[in-house]
């Protein structure tokens, strides 16, 4: 298994999310709420959101080189939740992070539940509206937090696709193409969506986050 591999691994078992690590540092993020929500809709986020666990620090600077043995010992099933999220089996994930809330082990199954429940209420409400941007930039951001990257990178392209005037879609999407490595896309987008909302953060400052969070992992 190579090296990034493993250090996806830790993150996992962790239960840090490298995206969540970007998104948490924007304010934007943490108050992304749709704006043109029917009357009588819960919120899509409704859920509490992510927060950086309290050791957060210490645990980021563990070195990303990891053998086997270095990785911390695997709960079983929040593996398994965590296998369901990758193939996008939203009930089956459901279950299992439910069962290891009734069985004591919070810490790791909450955030990952809230964003799970969030997902299947998205999903719900994009088969009878389709062709809403908002809801896909939601499910996007959800994907994106959710390591899903391929799917995140879909969602939001869509949702931009409906609605090209949709500044915080493009601003996830240079999230994205950044931890993809495709700096030139993500350059774009940002600017886009610095062009329809200058309160977005710049490019730069992205960049910033990006290597802030790497450096931290790699510390130690």
């Amino acid at each position: 298994m190579s090296a990034s591999a493993h250090a996806l691994r830790w993150w996992r078992r962790a239960a840090i999310r490298p995206r969540v690590w970007l998104t948490t540092s924007l304010p934007f993020v943490r108050s992304l709420v749709r704006r043109d929500r029917p009357a009588g809709e819960p919120p899509l986020a409704a859920e509490p959101r992510l927060e950086p666990p309290a050791d957060a620090a210490e645990a980021a600077s563990r070195p990303t080189a990891l053998t086997p043995e270095a990785l911390p010992p695997g709960d079983p099933l929040f593996d398994e939740a965590l296998r369901h999220v990758g193939e996008q089996r939203w009930g089956r994930a459901q279950q299992a992070l439910e069962q290891m809330v009734r069985e004591g082990r919070k810490d790791n199954a909450l955030p990952y539940l809230a964003d799970v429940r969030a997902v299947r209420r998205c999903l719900r409400q994009l088969a009878r509206r389709p062709r809403d941007p908002a809801l896909h930039l939601e499910l996007g951001r959800l994907y994106f937090v959710l390591e899903l990257g391929d799917a995140a990178l879909a969602a939001l392209s869509y949702a931009v696709t409906l609605d090209p005037n949709l500044a915080e879609g493009h601003s996830f999407l240079a999230m994205e193409y950044l931890f993809r490595g495709d700096e030139e896309s993500a350059q774009l987008a940002c600017t886009r969506a610095r062009q329809l909302n200058p309160s977005l953060p710049t490019f730069e400052r992205l960049q910033l986050l990006l290597a802030d969070n790497d450096r931290q992992r790699r510390a130690g």
